[in-house]
Order: C-alpha cells, then structure tokens, then sequence
C-alpha cells in the first residue's frame, strides 16, 4: 500500500559528527525541490533537527531519487539502517513524531520540528498525496501520544534535569538569586554536554549572564554567543570569575580536576561537576558556602523521569497502531475512490451521450419538447444513474475500509466491464446510401 514512499535518515548518533554536519549543509528547500523537479517523484518531505536529517519522497522513483540524494548529502544508501521503504518508513514517520526515536524519550521538541517539516512542505505544493496523508496521521499520533500518555512526563534531558536542580539548590538558599535568570553562570568546558546545558538554559533564561571557559577560545566564543555571553580560556579562569559566578557548571573531557578547593575556598555558590572522570576535587563538598552536585546525583533525577517514560512506552505503541490502522483504512478508500470517480465519469458520459440520441429522436418528432420537459428528463437520467451507482460503490468502499481486497477486485472488474459494455458502437452507412449497421468495437 506504501510501496511507493520511501525515506533517508542520518542521525547524529550513528552517522558522527562530520558526516552529519556536512549532510545538514544542505538546505531543505533545494533538495526538496531537486526530488520534485524529477517526474518519478510525486512528494517530498525534509525533517531537520539537531540531531537528525530526514529525506522522504512519494513516487515510482522515491527509492532512486532518494539515492541520489544520498550520494549529495554525503553518505551512502547500503547501509539498512539509514533507508526506510513502504510500511517502515509510514511507521518509523509515526515513531518520530510520538518521539520514541528520539535521544531524549518523549521530547517535545521534535513533534513542532515536525509539524513546521510539514507546513513548509505543504505551502510549497510538495505534500498533495498519500505521504501528505500519512505525515498529517503521524502529527496527530504525536499529539495523542502527549495529551493521553506520560511519554513526556517531566524533564529528562541532561541539561533540563540539571536547570531544574540549580534551581531547586538556589531556592534552598536564602542569600541566592530569586531566579537562574538572575543568576551568574560559569560554565567550563563548551563540548557536547555544555551544549546541551546552554541550550536548556537559553530556551528557559535567555537573559542569564553566561560565562564560558575552556582551553580553545573558539567554542566557547560560539556557546557563549547564543547568550549574548562571554568567552575565556581555561587559562584565565581566575578569582574574580569564581567570586562573580552564582553557579558553576563543569563538564570538560579533561583527564585531571580542572577545578580544586583551592579555587572555590571562601566562595558561595552552586557547584555541578557534569564531568566523567570528575572536574571538581573531592574536596570541595567540605567548603562551607559550596553545594556541590555531583553528575550520579543529575543522572539519578533523570533516570527516574525516563523511567515514567519508558513505562508509557506500550501504550503510545497502541496510539501509532491504532493510528496507522486508521490511516491505512483511508489509504484504500482513497484508492478505490480514484475508481469510483472514473466509473461515475465514465457512466456519466455514457448517460450524455444516450440522452442525446433521445434527443435527436424527439426533435425529429412534430412536437419538441419544452424547456422544462428537457431539464425534466436530464435530471431524472442523473438522478436514475446515480442511484443505480451508489449503493454499489458504498460497498465498494465499505469493503475496502475492512481490506477485502478480493471483494475490492471482484467489483471493479464487475465495473469496468459494465461500463465496457455499455459503450455504444459506432453506426456506419452502406455504399448504397442506405440504413446503417453497428460495427463490432476493434473490428476496424
């Protein structure tokens, strides 16, 4: 039934950070438009997050189409893991959407990525068929998944879980800031996981007074600036940045304690050591005016949020089963209404073309018939030709709903040649001038 959609997918995790970094160079509007400018391609979607980069075309050339695009975004379509065809891709589209294939379970993010994949798509004529109908499906499996499971029930994120509990330290502290917004934040290190906190921050308190540390100028100066922060090498990390800071996060790959007791002694303030092996001496817990949190006691919070999130698992599985159930029915309604709308055109044309012949046979007559006569009996062939049709084709569809394909198969045969015999075969004259004779369809 989806034997003609097919999709590419790159993440992060399997794909590493070159491959990925360079297939994300690649702007979403031109590689849709690269894959709707072939004929064998009917549909395309882009989905582009942070951490993945998705490609699926509706067509007779989906699959080709989408190995070339492969070859441009600079990976190869061999390995399994990457292509998805038919009923993998339609059910992986649903898994995303409900955030089951997500690095954060559940997230929330990824169902408004989605939905704007969709509107650019659709704005820009690219969705108008079963992909359309199946990415609309999943949207709503998403939004399903969230309002009637826990799949996104509190905050499981590295960097949110740690906000959360910076915040909830601050608010044990009578002399702390009022907010994290309020707050000076000392950041040391700018990898992945100081990512990950910045960009948890920056979405809660944009306006937080940000300073980030580390041993190459370059990436701290790009992690600071989405802030509007400042950026120091791990060289000047001095006593006045410790006597400023309200908060410091560590989280350096560095192989030794970046931070000791001596550079918090006399010092105030909120300490998370996110690092592995650690960042901060042991001996810092014994400071008066430190609260040190170390990353077992974050990941603790986190793992019991993913655990009410696992838990949820099966029945967001029952959502997207139930949904594509729902979607694979209005997928076959759709195919034999393409049918049903041939055969009411095909009647239609046949009931014209007799109600002609009456009229010509009439108009040969003395008496011609009124303007209402006329519209009489055009109405009532209409209306005789479509209730003949109707009851038929609402079994048509309601055996098409339940995937009775050979009750489908049975009746649009039954179909085509009713309709086949019914077309009326031409008339010729004789040489002699005389009456005319039917001629057998194909006998020319």
């Amino acid at each position: 039934m989806y034997d003609r959609i097919a999709g590419l997918r790159v993440a992060l995790e399997t794909a590493g950070f070159e491959r990925f970094e360079a297939a994300c160079e690649h702007d979403e509007k031109t590689i849709r438009e690269r894959l709707l400018g072939r004929d064998d391609v009917e549909e395309a979607l882009v989905i582009r997050t942070c951490q993945r980069y998705e490609v699926y075309a509706s067509g007779s050339g989906a699959r080709s189409a989408l190995s070339t695009t492969a070859a441009e975004l600079g990976i190869g379509m061999a390995d399994d893991e990457r292509t998805l065809v038919g009923e993998a891709a339609v059910e992986h589209l649903f898994r995303l959407a409900c955030g089951l294939e997500s690095a954060v379970l559940g997230e929330d993010e990824i169902l408004g990525q989605f939905r704007d994949a969709h509107s650019r798509a659709s704005e820009s004529g690219a969705l108008d068929g079963t992909l359309g109908l199946v990415v609309r499906r999943a949207i709503r499996a998403g939004k399903r998944a969230r309002t009637e499971t826990v799949i996104n029930d509190g905050r499981v994120s590295l960097g949110s879980v740690t906000v959360d509990r910076v915040r909830q330290e601050l608010a044990s502290r009578p002399d702390a800031p009022d907010t994290l917004a309020d707050c000076s934040l000392l950041l040391v290190g700018a990898g992945e996981v100081a990512e990950i906190v910045v960009s948890a921050v920056a979405s809660r308190h944009p306006a937080v007074s940000l300073t980030v540390a580390n041993r190459t100028l370059g990436p701290a100066e790009e992690l600071a600036g989405r802030v509007g922060g400042e950026a120091i090498e791990l060289d000047e990390l001095s006593e006045a940045a410790f006597t400023r800071a309200d908060v410091l996060v560590s989280a350096t790959g560095a192989d030794r304690r970046v931070v000791t007791a001596t550079d918090l002694a006399g010092h105030e303030l909120v300490a998370v050591d996110l690092a592995n092996p650690r960042d901060v001496a042991v001996e810092v817990e014994d400071l008066p005016g430190i609260k040190l949190v170390r990353i077992d006691e974050v990941l603790s919070t986190r793992e019991d949020g993913l655990a009410r999130r696992r838990g949820a698992i099966p029945a967001v599985e029952e959502i997207i089963a139930a949904e594509i159930e729902r979607l694979d029915e209005r997928t076959r309604i759709a195919q034999v209404d393409d049918a049903i709308g041939d055969l009411y055109a095909r009647a239609h044309t046949i009931r014209e073309e007799e109600l002609e012949r009456a009229r010509n046979r009439l108009a040969e007559s003395e008496d011609e018939l009124t303007a209402q006569q006329a519209a009489a009996i055009e109405d009532f062939s209409t209306a005789l030709v479509n209730k003949l049709l109707h009851p038929e084709t609402e079994t048509l569809r309601e055996a098409a709903a339940a995937g009775d394909e050979v009750t489908v198969e049975a009746w649009l045969d039954l179909f085509s040649r009713a309709t086949n015999a019914a077309v009326p075969e031409p008339e010729t004259t004789d040489e002699d001038g005389g009456g005319s004779e039917r001629i057998e369809q194909g006998s020319r």
